[in-house]
C-alpha cells in the first residue's frame, strides 16, 4: 500500500471529478499513473543507466535545460 500527499488543489480536482463522474479517487489516481509509466518508465529508466551516481534531473532542471517555459 502506498499513500500519497496531494495539494490542496489537486486534492480538489480530483474529488470534483470522482464525484462527477461517479467513479473513485483511487481508479483515477491508478489510470494517471499508469499513463505517466507508460509515457516515462523507459525514458527515465535510460537517463538513470547512463549516470547511476547521479540523481535524476528535476523537472525545473530540465526545462530550464531545453529552455522551456513551465506550465502553470
Amino acid at each position: 500500500m502506498t499513500s500519497v500527499r496531494l495539494p490542496h488543489d489537486l486534492e480538489k480536482r480530483l474529488n470534483h471529478l470522482a464525484n462527477k463522474t461517479d467513479r473513485t479517487k483511487s481508479y483515477y489516481l491508478i489510470k494517471a499513473l499508469q499513463f505517466f509509466l507508460d509515457d516515462k518508465e523507459a525514458y527515465l529508466l535510460k537517463i538513470a543507466s547512463l549516470s547511476p551516481d547521479k540523481p535524476l534531473p528535476s523537472r525545473e532542471d530540465l526545462l530550464n535545460s531545453l529552455r522551456l517555459k513551465k506550465k502553470k
